[in-house]
């Protein structure tokens, strides 16, 4: 209880005549006691006892202690800098917080080594003046259960969040106390998490074509299909208006006459996919794979391609025969032995593009920005 209590290695206790304690019930009430750490007996008073009646706890510190101290006192100064090296020692090395009624125990060193800029750290290594409860614990008036992952990475530098804790408050959490290494992290799990509820799955696609006829019109605007596996299946007719298709692999389906407005498609992959009569005003193409793509007009099928964002696209070999593609950025993009028989590209962006073997006949060339177009002698001819 003494060790405990004092933080010391004790390991004998005397009493003021010099006699060791072996049984407490030998000790004599308001008697005054002598603590050592494995050392004899020293009379601290050896011209008599001063003169006060309360009782006295001296300690003897043996050389094997100082050493222990020296050490906890160097790992501080590699921790704080000796700046705050006696504030911090001067504390018990273990503490206890209380955070929204919760009591967590650990030590300094954990609070101070991982993220020295965060307000834990400068709670602990400085003379922050925080209010105790009655049992002399730190009070922080927090949520203990967004608390706890704080904790735990701090010990082990990983974040650890339990299913039924919400994310968003561990990274409310994790902002408020300033935990560098943790904010950045979960600001990526929030968006995973929010993109994983809300986000479709090709078996529920499938579900949803199962149950409606190939000629209805399904109303499918704004969902999050981001990532999945569309390829080879029939979406016709369907609207996919705002639709976020970041990232989705598209390859060889049909998608003819399907409302693709404003749509997300950047790094999607269509290659090979059928798109005739499909309106794709505003979408976002940046980065796609559409190689192989059909967008060739046929029967008044005419594909709506009008102010999209194609740069860096790869588009080698489209059809866009006959296709509206007014005004719409292909900088940069491979549109190698593309057809743009007949499409109107009036106003469109072909700068740094790849034109070698494109077929241009026919096509509204007005107000194309060509400059730095890579052609060849088979793309200005007539085929």
């Amino acid at each position: 209880m003494v060790s405990k209590k004092l933080v010391l290695p004790i390991s004998k206790i005397y009493n003021e005549d010099g006699g060791e304690i072996d049984e407490i019930d030998t000790i004599i009430p308001k008697e005054t006691l002598y603590a050592s750490c494995g050392e004899a007996f020293i009379n601290p008073y050896p011209d008599g006892p001063p003169n006060n009646n309360s009782s006295l706890i001296s300690l003897t510190k043996d050389h094997h202690y100082n050493q222990q101290q020296q050490h906890l006192n160097n790992n501080y100064k590699s921790i704080l800098g000796s700046g705050s090296v006696d504030s911090a020692i001067h504390g018990n090395e273990w503490i206890t917080i209380n955070v929204g009624g919760k009591i967590f125990t650990t030590t300094r060193t954990t609070i101070l080594s991982r993220d020295k800029d965060s307000m834990l750290a400068k709670m602990f290594s400085e003379n922050w003046d925080s209010s105790r409860d009655v049992n002399g614990a730190y009070l922080i008036d927090r949520s203990p259960e967004y608390f706890e992952p704080i904790l735990n990475y701090l010990r082990c530098g990983t974040i650890v969040v339990n299913d039924f804790v919400n994310v968003e408050g561990v990274y409310q959490e994790a902002r408020f106390f300033n935990i560098t290494g943790m904010i950045e992290k979960l600001s990526q799990m929030v968006e995973r998490r929010n993109n994983y509820h809300d986000q479709f799955t090709r078996k529920d696609v499938i579900s949803i074509l199962l149950t409606s006829s190939s000629n209805s019109s399904l109303r499918c605007q704004g969902l999050n299909l981001a990532g999945v596996d569309l390829s080879k299946l029939d979406l016709r007719n369907i609207n996919f208006k705002m639709t976020n298709f970041k990232g989705t692999d598209l390859s060889k389906c049909n998608l003819d006459n399907a409302l693709l407005q404003e749509a997300d498609l950047s790094g999607a992959n269509l290659s090979g996919a059928s798109l005739r009569g499909t309106n794709l005003t505003g979408a976002n193409l940046e980065g796609c794979n559409l190689k192989g793509a059909n967008f060739e007009d046929r029967g008044g099928q005419r594909a709506i391609l009008e102010n999209c964002n194609f740069k860096t696209a790869l588009l080698e070999e489209v059809n866009f025969s006959g296709a509206n593609v007014r005004v719409s950025n292909f900088k940069g993009a491979n549109l190698e032995n593309c057809n743009f028989r007949g499409a109107d590209l009036a106003g469109a962006n072909l700068e740094d593009t790849n034109l070698r073997g494109a077929n241009l006949h026919k096509a509204n060339l007005i107000g194309v920005n060509l400059r730095g177009a890579n052609f060849d002698i088979r793309t200005v001819s007539s085929r």
